[in-house]
This record gives structure tokens, sequence and C-alpha cells, in this order.
């Protein structure tokens, strides 16, 4: 469970768990499964039959392009009806013999998987369309991506979660919470403190290796953001995959008195395990991108295009870089949110000067460069706005690659390398937006 108490891709799900008999809309569910599968769907449940059926329909009807198994595992709940699971064709019912908690729960479960690769699900949680393929996606394609989580919607289809940041003194806080989906800032893959295991993704090896969940932080909460840590520092990466959508209904095994409690007991274990780590992160009410993208030890830049950008130079400079995307043409930026999204750029784009002084007064000073490409580099008036609002001038290094470069505070030798190899096969003809 993640450490809040609160806990163009496919149109959201927005129903709740099955309506009527749960038990009569079990009984004609077929899944697909294999014997041999690619990837192993765990979904965990204290007793929460029809909640476990909506999930079981939303996998019937949006199913992995993979070979992939379906595993509840039942924590002693004592619910009887909960054994009809058994009959579902197609998946494979894990019940414990006594009641070891959410966390015990995993780990135990997690050690029947086949797949190479591990999705675990909260029981109420609802998949949407290529939910899963994206995931998978994220793992495959993203250099050092060993877990990835999705972005977590509401019944109502605003945004739950996008990732989660942690901040010094280890409390947590949902990314986007309230948002409208169609906001650009919950819409790119970027690094994240953490991504809520009520829908995460890794390989089964991976988890595995971790040690599964830390049983320190039993039966519940934190055990999630600690294992995002874990696999940070055995050097892997933890992205947030915004293709891959997931409704969590909400809800939980645990009352709000003893929830809280559980998190102010886990929030302590977390802090001391985490100490030296969190020592580098920001404090609590930084509303700059840097908390959310991780920003600091990788360092930001800000691109700034008239059109369309060179889609290859970009990702090459996203490769080694945060980046924030703006482009002039407002109606091209909102056509190409999911295609930068997905290359790890969020798009900022908002037309006016004005409102990009708006955005570089909140954001500047996470910004390690500013770089001007194509007309924009020959702009007065973005000179103006980055000497007004970042107080730093564009130098005329790199005019005949037609960009230009403005350093907004002192960096690194290392920082400037990256930007210069980035850069360094930047398009001269930008092409035209289609």
């Amino acid at each position: 469970m993640a450490a809040t108490e609160k806990g163009v891709a496919a149109q959201p799900c927005r129903r709740r768990p099955v309506a009527g008999d749960p038990a009569a809309q079990l009984s004609a569910l077929r899944l697909g499964t294999s014997d041999a599968p690619q990837l192993s769907i765990l979904i965990t449940s204290y007793g929460n039959f029809a909640h476990v059926a909506g999930c079981l329909r939303s996998i019937a009807d949006h199913p992995p392009d993979t070979e992939f198994e379906v595993i509840v595992a039942d924590d002693a709940s004592g619910v009887p009806a909960m054994a009809q699971l058994a009959s579902v064709v197609g998946l494979r019912f894990l019940p414990n013999d006594t009641n070891l908690g959410y966390l015990r729960t995993v780990n135990r479960a997690s050690r029947s998987a086949r797949g190479e690769f591990l999705w675990l699900l909260n029981d109420d949680t609802l998949v949407t369309a290529g939910a899963a393929n994206a995931l998978l996606d994220a793992l495959r394609r993203v250099p050092g991506c060993v877990a990835a989580g999705s972005r977590l919607l509401n019944t109502d289809g605003t945004v739950q979660e996008a990732g989660g940041i942690v901040w010094r003194d280890g409390r947590a806080a949902n990314v986007g919470a309230g948002s409208d989906r169609s906001d650009a800032t919950t819409r790119y893959m970027h690094d994240v403190d953490y991504c809520s295991a009520a829908s995460l993704m890794l390989r089964t090896t991976d988890f595995s290796a971790a040690g599964g969940y830390d049983e320190a932080f039993s039966p519940a909460y934190y055990e999630d953001t600690d294992l995002a840590f874990t696999l940070r520092a055995q050097g892997g990466r933890v992205v947030l995959q915004p293709a891959s959508e997931v409704v969590h209904v909400g809800g939980g095994s645990y009352g709000s008195i003893a929830s809280r409690q559980l998190l102010r007991a886990n929030r302590s274990r977390f802090l001391a395990k985490w100490r030296t780590e969190l020592a580098g992160h920001g404090i609590a009410g930084d509303e700059s991108f840097a908390p959310r993208d991780r920003a600091a030890k990788r360092g930001a830049v800000l691109v700034l295009s008239a059109a369309r950008p060179d889609y290859a130079m970009l990702e090459r400079l996203a490769g080694a870089f945060v980046v924030k995307l703006w482009i002039d043409d407002r109606t091209a930026a909102t056509r190409l949110v999911d295609q930068w999204g997905a290359a790890g750029i969020e798009i900022i784009s908002a037309n006016t000067e004005e409102r990009l002084g708006r955005w570089l007064k909140q954001h500047h000073a996470a910004l390690d460069f500013a770089v001007a490409i194509g007309e924009a580099a020959h702009s007065p008036g973005y000179g103006a706005v980055i000497k007004r609002y970042a107080h730093s001038e564009f130098q005329p290094n790199g005019e005949p690659n037609d960009f230009r470069i403005a350093q907004l505070r002192r960096t690194d030798a290392d920082k400037e390398q990256r930007l210069t190899a980035a850069l360094s096969d930047a398009a001269t003809n930008l092409p035209p937006v289609p």
C-alpha cells in the first residue's frame, strides 16, 4: 500500500465493481491464461469478493498481448464467497491458511509466480485497454527501468495518482491528485520516487532479489515506497508509465485510526532506514517540477521552439536530462503531448511569453539550462523572458547549428558535457508541423 493515506490514451473504465451478483458474473468468466506465462498478475485480497470480481472482469475484457497467468491470494478472510474463485476458469486461487497481512501475503504468493514479469494489483482496481502492454513496454524499452507504475484514476476519470514524491522527512505525496486526465503534467513517462503498488509491474527476479517487501513494514504501508528505494539502490530506475491507466476504486482493509497509526509507525521505520538517501530530497512545499521528476541529480533543460522540433535530437536530450518543451504552436503541442510524453518529455506550451514567464517564475530554480532552437533562437522576446525570470542570458555559442544556450544556474562539468553531446547532432532544418 502506498505511503500516503489518500490514496491519446485509452478511455478510462468508470464502472464500479461488478453490479448485481458477483458470483453470477464470475460463473461465466473465462480468463485466457497460459501454463507458460510471460506475465504473472498477482491480486491480493481480504475477502473483498465484489472488488475481486470487478478486477478479474476488467482483466478478461482487457487482457495483455502476452501469455499470462492470474493469481488471487486471499488472506484467510473467512469469507465463504471467496472459495468460489477456485472454480474460475484460468485462475490460480491461493488462499492463506492463516492471516498474514497484505505484505506477507504478497511475498508468499509471489514465490509461486511463473512469469518473467510480475504485475501487482490491488483487488479494488479496474484495468483499462493496453494497461498491461504499456507497463511491459516501459520495462523492455526504457534503459535501466526495473519497475513501472500506472497512472491511477478515480472512478470519475480524474487523476488519483501519477507517481509519488517522498519528502526529506519521509512524508509522501501523490502527484496530480484530483487533476483532469488531460493535464500534461501527468502524461509523460519519468522517474519517480515511487509508484503505488495498486498497479506496479517489475521483473519477478528483481522482486525476489530485493527480498520482496521488507517485512519490517508488515502488515502494510510504506512497503511499496521502500521497494522503490531498494530497487533504485541496486541501480535500477522506477518510472511512471502514464499510457497505462488503471482505475483505483479505493478503500482498504484498515480503518482510518488503524491506518494513521500504521502510517506514523512505518514512516518512522522508513525514515530511519533511508535517512541518508532522503537527505538529498526536497522539502514539502516545493512546487517546482524537480521533486516529481527526481531532477536534482539528472539535471533539467527547458527547450524553446517556435515549431515542432527535431524528435531525434530531443529524444537524445531526454536520455541525458529531464526535459521540458515549450512550443509556440499550442494546437500542435496539444496533439504531440502523448508522443513526446512517451519519450519522457513534458510539454508546457501555453502560447504567450507572459505565461512562459509565470512558469519560469515557479520553476527556473530547478533548471540547469534553457535551449532555444530554430526561430526561437533568434527571438528577442524569449531572450527577454529568460533574462527577466531566470536571471540569465542566451549565449551565441551553437548558432551554426541554429540553437542558443542559456546556463540558468551554476552546474558541473558533467552536465555541460552531457548537454554538448546531446546537442551535437541537432538538426538545422526543423520539420514543419503536420
